[in-house]
């Protein structure tokens, strides 16, 4: 089926199912769509009865947006306004709204005493109304009447061109057929449409782009709702976790009064794993900041991650991997990561969120990865948790399970501020002893790690600092007021003489 035929249908299944609304509306986006810049033809060109160039640059599936309908020429005759003339004439034969150079020059060869019949026969003959091919009964007449027009013009004889234009058109006009007066009713129509369209077409326009705004709006509030609800999620699951190690612990607790040989013996019973673990979720919650607030410390390391994303790079392995905040961060950046933490209830939760995270104690897991399998091992505020032994033995797994130029990234109090030393420092009551700077670079370079590097951070705020910029002054503050943390990275060498580990 052609492009005609199929538009044909469209409109008359419009017509017998929409509403006079929908019909409205309708038009109205066809009126504005002809109206755009795009669907506008080249210049007109109108001399003395000369053709018109009427070619449009829009392509034909856009030029044409409905079906040509019949309609008799002596219909044009029955508009007294020249204005509403040519706009009817256009909408007819070229199925478009006039543009405004092709308007001004139809209405000025009318004033001048052109005949109406040569403004539809020019239209009509052009390229882009043999593409539109309006059908027009008594189409002969005005053609006759227009070349008659035209070799008198080329003749010379203007004023008897203008005398048969007039006439012409006079005896076309009086030329109607029994369907004249519908003909009429519909110019009519068209022409209130067009004057309607004309009328709301500017807000219209701006009501569609206050609507974008509004729309662009709901989409960031609903965004922010995701978001929300998936933080309350993770809370929910956090407390029901929190409840059930409450039940157990009651349990436990209950079990063993019931079993307490003496209810006199002045003995206190061990606690249990499960009341371990809730006390430093829970320490954890209060003590190590928010998600936002322990990804904002991450900048100090700039792109040291990013090296990470190379072809050929083996996961990052995060021991004692906490709350997974690190893993989320690096899986946002498309970086491989695994964890491992001691921790049930951190487990449960960086799996909940999908991450690959063992229930192991961190030398297990190191002992049970093969050589030369992993980009990167980081470990934030471990080390200061193990004694010498299991240290020494991490270190050198590490340099093991690590591919060519990987790294250790290890962060842990900064003994070197004074008040983290002596204070801070045993707030964790798991704490057992500050490591220096200087004592974990020797460890690393002992066991064959290369490039060793000390990044401090987390200094006191200046508000805390003792005022004044003498040399005392600054050893003071340096010593209590100074990077409360540091972290110590070193890599593995990357070429074949590397070192192998004690």
């Amino acid at each position: 089926m052609g492009c005609a035929s199929a538009a044909m249908k469209k409109d008359e299944l419009m017509s017998l199912n929409a509403s006079p609304l929908d019909v409205l509306i309708h038009r109205i986006r066809d009126e504005a769509a002809w109206s755009s810049p795009a669907s506008r033809g080249a210049q007109d060109d109108i001399g003395d009865g000369g053709p018109m160039r009427l070619e449009s640059t829009a392509p034909v599936e856009e030029q044409v947006r409905r079906p040509p309908s019949r309609m008799q020429v002596s219909a044009f005759f029955l508009i007294e306004n020249n204005e509403d003339f040519v706009r009817f004439a256009y909408r007819t034969v070229l199925l478009r709204a006039p543009d405004p150079e092709g308007f001004e020059a139809c209405c000025r060869r009318l004033a001048e005493g052109g005949s109406r019949a040569g403004v539809i026969c020019s239209l009509r003959n052009s390229n882009e109304g043999k593409l539109a091919a309006a059908r027009l009964d008594s189409l002969e007449l005005a053609q006759f009447a227009w070349l008659i027009e035209r070799i008198l013009r080329t003749l010379r004889l203007r004023r008897l061109a203008r005398w048969v234009a007039r006439a012409a058109d006079r005896w076309i006009a009086g030329h109607r057929s029994e369907d004249a007066e519908a003909a009429h009713e519909r110019v009519g129509a068209d022409l209130a449409v067009l004057r309607l369209i004309e009328r709301w077409r500017a807000p219209l326009e701006t009501h569609a782009g206050r609507t974008a705004v509004l729309e662009r709006e709901v989409r960031h509030l609903r965004d922010t709702v995701r978001s929300l609800e998936t933080d309350a999620q993770q809370l929910r699951s956090e407390l029901d976790y929190v409840r059930q190690l409450s039940a157990s612990l009651a349990t436990a607790v209950g079990a063993d009064r019931a079993n307490a040989p003496n209810p006199t013996t002045p003995s206190e019973p061990p606690l249990s794993n499960v009341e371990l673990d809730a006390y430093y979720l829970a320490f954890e919650d209060a003590n190590r900041g928010t998600k936002q607030e322990f990804l904002a410390k991450l900048s100090v390391y700039g792109g040291l991650f990013e090296s990470l994303q190379a072809p050929g790079q083996g996961p990052l392995l995060d021991i004692g991997c906490g709350r997974g905040e690190l893993l989320d961060y690096l899986r946002e950046m498309g970086i491989a990561v695994q964890g491992v933490d001691t921790n049930p209830v951190m487990v449960a939760l960086c799996r909940e969120r999908g991450h690959t995270v063992s229930h192991a104690d961190a030398l297990e897991r190191l002992r049970s990865q093969p050589d030369n399998s992993l980009g990167a091992v980081s470990g934030f505020h471990i080390i200061e948790h193990l004694p010498f032994e299991t240290l020494f033995n991490l270190v050198r797994e590490c340099w093991r399970v690590l591919q060519p130029n990987g790294f250790i990234l290890f962060e842990t109090p900064n003994p070197e501020n004074i008040l983290v030393g002596s204070h801070t420092f045993y707030h964790d009551f798991t704490h057992r002893n500050p490591v220096t700077p200087t004592a974990v670079q020797f460890l690393a370079h002992y066991h064959g790690f290369t490039a060793l590097e000390i990044i401090r951070s987390s200094p006191y705020p200046e508000s805390a600092k003792v005022p004044g910029d003498d040399l005392l002054t600054r050893r003071v503050n340096g010593h209590l007021c100074g990077p409360q943390d540091y972290a110590l990275l070193a890599r593995k060498p990357d070429t074949v003489q590397a070192t192998e580990p004690k």
